[in-house]
């Protein structure tokens, strides 16, 4: 029997905790983002064009709220990050689970 594939779109904050999911789950998975970095919307200025972050952007909800179950954000991180800390998480989490 082959082994299942997927396709995920985006490599934002869902999209890179659906590959890690469906990899853990033994399913082979392609990931595909329109701009050159991961983060999705907390890409200030990424090239894709598609992110809504500008320069102050603060999340509006605390770390502990928004962090995945399996990887907290940063003690040093203030309860409501900033989006380079946000995407600083994002590029540890997808380098800690070798997505």
């Amino acid at each position: 029997m082959s082994r299942a594939r997927a396709c995920v779109i985006g490599a934002g904050s869902s999209g890179i905790a659906a590959v890690k999911v469906l990899r853990q789950s033994g399913v082979e998975v392609d990931c595909y983002e329109a701009g050159s970095q991961i983060g999705g919307n907390w890409c200030y200025q990424n090239d894709n064009q598609m992110s809504a972050a500008y320069r102050s952007l603060h999340i509006n909800t605390s770390k502990k709220t928004m962090a995945y179950s399996d990887f907290p954000m940063p003690e040093s991180y203030p309860d409501y990050p900033h989006h380079s800390q946000i995407k600083e998480y994002f590029e540890a989490y997808v380098e800690r689970f070798a997505l």
